[in-house]
């Protein structure tokens, strides 16, 4: 026998009461549900009611007594008494019936004074419940008490491993003709197994549930308990993606990064137009591991079954295991109508989770919005707010947040909510009436989404709204405008694609948060009900269908089920969530070697890291597995000796995305480790440095020579080989510093990324890979001139400027726009923000184009308008108005305005003039009200400040408003605030001062960034402490691109203490025709060093490397460098001499090997007429005449140190190789 207790129940069974009150002590809950199983095949239910009350309101002028009970679902037959009821889910056989039987045990009867307050049926998202009558129906004043049954089973449905049943039990009976109500304190349920054929039946089932579903089975079935494998044995859900061709491009990126994350993904590329519901079926008939959906399309592209209303029901297609309407799958969808949206789409979903923005603050921000409405009509009685601020209070803030952005009520506006989600939020939960375009509570509507500036700071939303998923319209829905919008929006959302009934959708956005923050105790909470939960899903799609069943489980109406067909997924229905500023994760392993399982141990902050998914791939093929609570995973594997790919996910962390080695354990494996610069100039030579790795089990034997080509016509390898010394197992590594040449043609622009593939030999082996270099444009240099002077504590810095002032004045006087624009940029370039999202005002005096629409300015022209009263524009015939707005939602009224025109981006170097004319339309609403405004970052309305203290109020006389703004303004602004006026007009816009025109600069002090976009020559730095300041400046180029440093220089402020000042060390100068590349030894307390030719400075850089092209060829020079610290320097390093070449370089006609060399160099290469050898300080070692290809150089007696070989081929070309000899 088995017994399952879910709550130890206190029943008090004497009941003492009067018609008008009932009531019984609740203990710590109003009722509770316990299961037994006293034999196999028997299933037995007891429910028992310790809290009720009854209570008389007056609702309509008509006094009722309505039943008080913590829970929110009740009968919903419109007229008939609204009784609550409470339900609880049971697992059974996957093909048996049981027979339902109920006792129940006892109960008590009222005699009520009044009638018990009707149900007024389903009140939907799109109605004012205040405008819904209670009204008793006549059919239901029947002599008998409704329900007529106290308990009742649900058919058996199917969660994808799991077949159920819910039993309903009401507690409470009516009898509308004797006024009698029946409270039933304890009841008790029976299921019993029967023969026969099973309804419904589970023939499907995965030999091994995935383990995102355990949980959802657990918090649903009040009798479930694993019985295959545990959680940490359950593989994750696999993904189908189903995608038309148009999309197919976007798709494989999609497909690509989840299956390097770790996930099994299949493609099916279906018709246009396709319904996939039996195309979804049947790949979850072959495949139950399948968990989530990806369709890539809209409503045109891929279509699901339509609901009574004609409106998609994509989650619908979820129930997949089973005929019932319980989800299995999660579906999401790109909703997309180009390739390019579904690109937008999918690159906002992978940087989310591949390269999760690391900014502090804003993932633990909560924005709320919610109307006033649904008072004694809501889930739990709440309004709307109440249950929002209730997901915050009582779940969010106990668990990583710490910030509630509040948009509440009849005063929250769109632009309030614009500058919320620009400051940026992880989540925003919605609850309120919704149309296709906007939230009608704040009227935030698709041009404020178009508006947004939140970058990378996207939040996932779940909207308890109207048709805020309606996506099988013409235009585009509110859910596909947060989606699409590039470079900020929302990464996911829940939104609806029929007008929603009131209470369930509440009920499920309580459920997505409960199961996001790991579990919810509704006992703790008092006016909370629902089912509790303790465990803790992060994946989007894991959560929503857990949240639906569990909706389902409560309350399984044709209200909830309409709820959860077509509340529907925008964006990736697989993607891991976020909830705080993500940590750093590490390895305790990244090392891989043939045919042995990789092990390793993931860690954050020292503490290890459960949940976390690993997955290593090769050429295609992919492992993974999950971290258990120690943070371990071993992961089998049969890679070749090579590269490998190995991905790290987990909630709320940093992700791993780095490419690591296999190694092999009985030969060698030689891959590239690193190279450097990434980026080179365009135009000017360029050395490289390479480092090479050998991933293998055994060292190298003897020399590895690395090639360079490349494919691409816009580069040229002037020296594209070299050999590497010995590279030892396991890793060993061999560099060539400054060894390869290019040149990238001089027309190439910033950004190009140039393809470079490498051939590295040892003997008969031979490996190949490719690296990328990135272009900066040869227009793209750095400052020149820079001088730094010290003067007490402050710093002027100095440098060649080519910047010039002009008088810049920009006008507007509306005259080159056209009549009826809405929101007109025109020729300046202005922008609109409609923060008020409301439509606006139609006059019964004046008509023209577009009245009545949307907006925040349009442009009149009066000769084009019609009516009376019109009036003159203050110069030409046209001017800039804003009508008064009025509430777009179901019952309009007017509302404050809230728009906004703003100048294109501005550059003044002195405070300027920002002046127009404005007045009111009409004299009888004479009172417009605006604001002039500023801003010195972005253009959203949150980053605005008035000019005034308070608005400024028009007359109905065209008047000149002028203001001086401070030279670091980018943006000005009118600010149209009118309350219930008429037209606020503005005229002869104009923004006038002193700009300054030229290069911008970036200026560094010890390395650090201090101050950017400079133009004029010169900039103060202040206030600086004892000690000494090295700067150097960049140049600002095009496509975010900054030039190389500028020459350094260096100066000291007072008298600081000197620091220990180490002389560098490992010079080393790479030969070319027409310049050296230098490089030394970094050392780690330097501010710069400074650069020696033959005894003379020539250069101060802020790093370890420098190239001298100011050179000649065929000659000698000797470098040495000196370190630069805090109060002193250094001595001068040894010196290095090298020789410049002859001509054109013959890389490709020579090679000088081994080297290092101990005994003997051998030279090779065709056509040699000369080989001369010299010692680092000049000194000519040898000089031979070759005959051979191969000419050995015997080197047994010559000293350790530099030496340099210079060959002179027959047609006159010279190459310089440097040489190291170590015995």
């Amino acid at each position: 026998m088995k017994n399952f207790i879910s709550f130890i129940a206190l029943i008090i069974c004497c009941l003492y009461g009067f018609s008008q009150s009932f009531s019984v002590d609740a203990g710590s809950r109003a009722y509770q549900t316990s299961f037994n199983q006293p034999a196999t095949g028997v299933y037995e239910l007891t429910f028992d009611i310790a809290d009720a009350s009854v209570t008389s309101v007056e609702l309509d002028g008509v006094v009722y007594d309505k039943i008080n009970f913590p829970v929110s679902t009740v009968t919903g037959q419109k007229g008939w008494a609204a009784l609550p009821f409470v339900s609880a889910s049971v697992q059974l056989p996957a093909d048996k019936d049981v027979r339902l039987e109920v006792e129940p045990v006892s109960y008590r009867e009222l005699v009520l004074a009044h009638p018990l307050v009707p149900s007024r049926g389903t009140i939907y998202r799109n109605q004012d419940p205040a405008q819904i009558p209670y009204e008793i129906a006549p059919e239901s004043r029947v002599n008998a008490f409704y329900p007529g049954n106290v308990a009742a089973m649900e058919e058996p449905f199917i969660v994808r491993d799991v077949r159920g049943t819910t039993v309903r039990c009401y507690p409470f009976q009516y009898n509308a003709v004797t006024n009698t109500l029946r409270i039933y304190t304890r009841v008790k349920v029976t299921l019993t197994e029967v023969s026969g054929a099973a309804t419904n039946p589970l023939l499907n089932a995965s030999a091994q549930p995935v383990r995102e579903v355990i949980g959802m089975y657990q918090s649903m079935f009040i009798n479930y308990a694993p019985t295959r494998q545990d959680l940490a044995q359950g593989e994750r859900g696999e993904i189908l993606v189903l995608t038309t061709s148009a999309y197919e491009s976007a798709a494989d990126t999609y497909i690509q990064w989840k299956r390097e994350m770790g996930y099994t993904v299949t493609k099916q590329v279906v018709n246009n137009g396709a319904n996939v519901v039996s195309t979804i079926r049947t790949a979850y008939n072959d495949n139950n591991n399948i968990l989530y959906v990806q369709m890539f399309g809209d409503w045109a592209n891929i279509k699901s079954d339509a609901s009574v209303d004609s409106s998609p029901t994509d989650p619908k297609m979820g129930c997949v295991a089973g005929n019932d309407n319980y989800p299995d799958i999660a579906i999401g969808r790109f909703s997309c109508s180009s390739a390019a949206q579904a690109l937008v789409q999918v690159n906002k979903a992978i940087r989310y989770e591949k390269e999760p923005d690391m900014d502090a603050g804003w993932r633990e921000t909560f924005i709320g919005i919610g109307s006033s409405e649904g008072s004694g009509q809501g889930d739990d009685n709440e309004i709307d707010y109440d249950h929002v601020k209730r997901i915050y209070t009582e779940r969010l803030q106990t668990f990583t947040y710490n910030n509630h952005l509040q948009n509440y009520g009849d005063n929250a506006s769109a632009n309030t909510l614009l500058g919320h989600v620009n400051q940026g939020a992880s989540t925003i939960a919605y609850c309120g009436h919704g149309a296709e375009t906007y939230f009608v509570t704040t009227g935030f509507s698709n041009s404020n989404v178009n508006s947004l500036t939140n970058g990378n700071h996207l939040p996932f939303i779940v909207s308890v709204a109207c048709v805020n998923g309606a996506f099988h319209n013409s235009s585009d829905c509110f859910a596909e405008a947060w989606l699409k919008k590039e470079n900020g929006g929302a990464v996911v959302t829940l939104m609806s694609t029929i007008n929603q009934p009131w209470t369930p959708p509440q009920r499920g956005q309580d459920y997505f948060y409960d199961i996001l923050i790991g579990g919810f105790n509704y006992n703790q909470y008092s006016g909370q009900s629902g089912i509790n939960t303790n465990e803790q899903r992060t994946h989007w799609g894991s959560i929503v269908i857990n949240a639906f069943n569990l909706m389902l489980s409560e309350s399984s109406t044709t209200d909830d089920i309409e709820t959860v067909q077509t509340w529907s997924t925008f964006g990736d229905a697989s993607l891991q969530l976020r909830t705080k500023q993500p940590d750093a994760i590490s390895l305790s392993n990244d090392a891989i070697m043939v045919g042995i399982p990789f092990t390793t141990t993931v860690t954050s902050n020292g503490s290890p890291v459960e949940n976390a998914l690993v997955c290593i791939s090769q050429n295609d093929v992919y492992y993974s597995g999950y971290t258990d609570a120690s943070g371990n995973v071993t992961i089998t594997q049969d890679f070749a000796a090579g590269e490998v790919l190995l991905v790290v996910t987990a909630f709320n962390t940093a992700t791993i995305y780095e490419t690591v080695p296999c190694m092999a354990g009985n030969v060698p494996y030689v891959m590239l480790d690193s190279y450097s610069p990434h980026i080179v100039d365009a135009g000017a030579e360029t050395f490289l440095t390479i480092t090479m790795r050998n991933a293998g089990g055994v060292a190298t034997t003897g020399n590895t020579t690395v090639v360079l080509t490349s494919d691409d016509s816009r580069i040229s390898i002037l020296h594209g080989s070299d050999i590497f010394g010995v590279m030892a197992a396991n890793g060993g590594t061999a560099t060539v510093s400054n060894g390869y040449r290019i040149l990238v043609d001089d027309a190439v622009s910033s950004g190009t990324v140039i393809p470079i593939n490498f051939t590295a030999t040892c003997g008969q082996d031979t490996w190949q890979g490719i690296f990328n270099l990135t272009v900066r444009s040869a227009n793209c240099v750095p400052p020149t001139g820079l001088v730094a002077t010290a003067s007490g504590n402050n710093v002027t810095v100095t440098w060649d400027d080519d910047s010039s002032v002009e008088l810049v004045s920009l006008s507007d006087d509306a005259e080159s726009h056209t009549h009826a624009t809405i929101n007109s940029a025109g020729t300046m370039g202005w922008t609109y923000i409609d923060g008020d999202g409301a439509n606006t005002g139609t006059f019964q005096n004046i008509s023209y184009t577009n009245s009545g629409s949307p907006m925040a300015f349009i442009v009149l022209d009066m000769s084009q308008a019609t009516g009376n009263g019109l009036i003159q524009a203050h110069s030409g015939n046209k001017f800039f108005a804003c009508p008064y707005a009025r509430s777009s939602g179901y019952w309009g009224s007017t509302v404050q305005n809230d728009d906004w025109m703003i100048s294109p981006e501005l550059n003044f170097s002195t405070p300027f003039n920002f002046s127009f004319y404005a007045r009111s339309f009409s004299s009888q609403y004479s009172s417009e009200q605006f604001y002039a405004a500023y801003s010195t970052t972005g253009n959203s309305a949150s980053d605005f400040v008035a000019l005034t203290s308070s608005p400024v109020t028009t007359t109905t006389t065209w008047t000149e408003y002028s203001y001086t703004v401070p030279a670091n303004a980018k943006y000005v602004a009118i600010h149209c605030v009118s309350n219930d006026q008429y037209i606020f007009c503005v005229d002869d816009i104009t923004i006038s001062g002193q700009a300054v025109e030229g290069t911008l600069c970036n200026i560094y002090r010890n390395g650090e960034l201090i101050a950017e976009n400079l133009v004029g020559g010169t900039y103060t730095d202040n206030n600086l402490p004892e000690g000494t300041y090295c700067y150097t400046m960049t140049t600002a180029c095009d496509n975010d691109f900054e030039s190389d440093f500028s020459s350094n220089t260096c100066v000291t402020v007072g008298n600081p203490s000197p620091e220990e000042c180490n002389v560098p060390t490992g010079l080393y100068v790479s030969v070319s025709s027409n310049q050296l590349g230098l490089s030394w030894d970094a050392v780690p307390n330097a501010l710069s060093y400074k650069v020696y030719r033959n005894g003379n400075i020539i250069a101060t850089t802020a790093t370890n490397s420098y190239t001298d092209a100011d050179v000649q060829n065929n000659m000698v020079y000797a470098y040495a460098v000196q370190t630069v610290c805090n109060g002193g320097e250094s001595g001068i390093s040894q010196t290095v001499s090298a020789q410049t070449g002859v001509g054109d370089y013959a890389s490709d006609q020579v090679q000088v090997y081994p080297n290092p060399a101990r005994n003997v160099i051998q030279v090779a290469g065709r056509d040699i007429r000369e080989i001369s050898v010299y010692s680092a300080i000049g000194g000519l070692m040898v000089r031979l005449n070759p005959t051979e290809e191969i000419t050995p150089i015997h080197v047994n007696e010559w000293s350790n140190g530099i030496y340099f070989v210079k060959v002179t081929t027959a047609d006159g070309t010279v190459a310089t190789e440097k040489v190291v000899v170590k015995k």
